[in-house]
């Protein structure tokens, strides 16, 4: 299983995807959570133009072992005294 294709790629053509989303960075990212490590990711951020709105996706390939650390940090959270 590979990583999840972002639709800015999967219809490059769209003009209303192009419209709805104004904006598309990608970028690989290592994380240091304080209770499950490093944790490699791929950022995703995707921009609203007219509202300076970005949401931010961090995603791990399918499968591998930054996905369980990516799953685990979003159970544990920042840690407590952190």
């Amino acid at each position: 299983m590979g990583k999840p294709v972002p639709p800015s790629r999967r219809y490059p053509d769209d003009p209303r995807l192009a419209e709805a989303i104004g904006g598309h960075a990608e970028d690989h990212k290592t994380i240091r959570h304080p209770m499950v490590g490093d944790i490699t990711v791929d950022c995703d951020v995707l921009v609203d133009t007219d509202t300076d709105l970005k949401i931010v996706v961090y995603t791990a390939l399918p499968g591998s072992e930054d996905e369980s650390k990516l799953r685990l940090a979003g159970v544990v959270g920042a840690g407590a005294g952190v």
